[in-house]
């Protein structure tokens, strides 16, 4: 299922195209999105840091896009970044929240122009029916259904 996501980019960099979201490779499910932050910015241990992306979207009806981080992004960067919903009437630039945490090799991190930070995904809207059940309800459903997780992240195996 596609659809036309329109980007504009932020006027300064109308002549880098660079800065629309790309794919790397054809199968990718997420584009590419860049730091749009001229001449880059250095994080010191623990600072938070909203980076422009450079662009606004016009999402189409029934659509959103999920503001991820890449892989690198932690791994390569020490960079603890926050997943976004960016909902059909968002009109603004959308940022990437990032937090740096310092590793044995540095205290301060450069993120440069136009580097990849994140990507942006996609995704068809669904919508869900919200019924209030009491709690006796719920854990007979539960019981129904064979539920035996005991907890956060747990498969009811330690």
């Amino acid at each position: 299922m596609e659809s036309i996501f329109k980007f504009a980019l932020r006027d300064d960099l109308k002549n880098n195209p660079e800065f629309l979201p790309t794919k790397a490779n054809k199968n990718d499910t997420g584009y590419d999105v860049r730091a749009a932050v001229p001449g880059g910015v250095i994080l010191t241990h623990g600072q938070y840091f909203l980076i422009p992306l450079g662009f606004r979207m016009f999402i189409p009806p029934g659509w959103y896009a999920e503001l991820r981080p890449r892989s690198s992004t932690f791994t390569k960067k020490h960079l603890h970044a926050l997943y976004g919903i960016i909902d059909e009437n968002f009109s603004l630039e959308p940022h990437m929240a990032v937090h740096f945490l310092d590793n044995l090799y540095a205290n301060s991190i450069k993120i440069e122009f136009g580097e990849r930070v994140g990507q942006l995904v996609p995704s068809k809207r669904n919508n869900m029916f919200v019924e209030s059940i009491s709690n006796e309800e719920y854990e007979r459903l539960c019981l129904l259904r064979g539920n035996k997780r005991e907890g956060f992240g747990s498969t009811g195996n330690v």
